[in-house]
């Protein structure tokens, strides 16, 4: 609950850093405050959109014990250990040695993977860096934070005494996988290839456009003629918001995609990427032709 709460607050605090920073790009002139605005607003949405991920990843975090195996969920890597592959499960405190921390953490997100003294990987499924447990196996070490790790190291006692029903093998799923799915997949790769098209094509013409027209104008009177002009740096908005939700699109989308029955909400998020870039497109034409 901790980390929920932290990373949820940083979340809400990067968001409206990025529209605090999108504010002040329209009132900038050009220069290096435009600059300035600009980059706060690509790094804050960057940083939120990683944020929200592991904030998911946390609030879907899984553990669960079975006769057959152990179950780790965390976000879209999922792991599945059977019973037979462990060698050992132990605290912090029983180990012979500190384990190496992954160098990028912070609450509600201890993830990533390093390098033992032995030569095995230790992967880490945490929230926390304190109250570990590692599920040892052939060439690998799980590092996981249950809410009670006394009754998990109990209850995994009682289990390992029981016996398995039945072998089960190993199962491991990265993220990468789900790309690489979604990418042999030929609408959806169309859908994606198109909203990223369309995104590069804004930038291009705004980058055209800012050169040869020094002001324009976002409002026009009752008789179609431009009112208050402005500099044209400031068409950049366009692509930045346009690319902001190109990618949270196609975040959301990889997430329906996970499920074969969300398929179909996948692939209408993508598309609305599409008719996103197409509308601001439009926009930018428009703004140029009344400005």
């Amino acid at each position: 609950m901790r980390g929920l709460i932290i990373q949820g607050t940083a979340f809400s605090l990067l968001i409206g850093i990025g529209l605090w920073g999108i504010w002040m790009l329209t009132q900038a002139q050009v220069g290096p405050n435009f600059l300035l605005y600009l980059l706060i607003v690509l790094l804050s949405f960057s940083l939120a959109v990683i944020l929200a991920y592991y904030t998911y990843a946390l609030w879907r975090a899984d553990y669960s014990l079975e006769r057959e195996a152990v179950h780790l969920k965390w976000g879209l890597r999922i792991e599945d250990i059977p019973m037979a592959s462990i060698e050992w499960v132990r605290t912090a405190a029983d180990m012979d040695f500190l384990p190496p921390l992954p160098w990028l953490r912070w609450p509600g997100a201890v993830v990533g993977t390093r390098q033992l003294p032995d030569g095995n990987r230790l992967e880490y499924f945490s929230a926390s860096s304190r109250h570990l447990i590692f599920i040892a196996t052939e060439n690998k070490v799980f590092a996981i934070s249950p809410d009670n790790p006394k009754r998990f190291l109990e209850l995994f006692g009682e289990l390992m005494e029981m016996g398995s029903l039945a072998n089960l093998p190993g199962h491991s799923s990265y993220p990468a996988l789900l790309i690489w799915r979604v990418w042999a997949d030929p609408l959806a790769r169309y859908f994606i290839l198109g909203g990223l098209v369309l995104s590069l094509i804004l930038l291009g013409l705004v980058s055209f456009a800012i050169p040869s027209n020094p002001t324009i104008s976002l409002r026009v009177d009752p008789a179609g003629q431009p009112l208050e002009q402005i500099p044209s740096v400031q068409l950049m908005l366009l692509p930045v918001l346009n690319t902001s939700f190109f990618l949270s699109d196609l975040l959301l989308g990889l997430f329906f995609y996970r499920k074969y029955e969300n398929k179909p909400l996948a692939y209408l998020v993508w598309g609305s990427g599409v008719v996103t870039g197409g509308l601001f497109i439009g926009a930018l034409m428009f703004i140029l032709r009344t400005g």
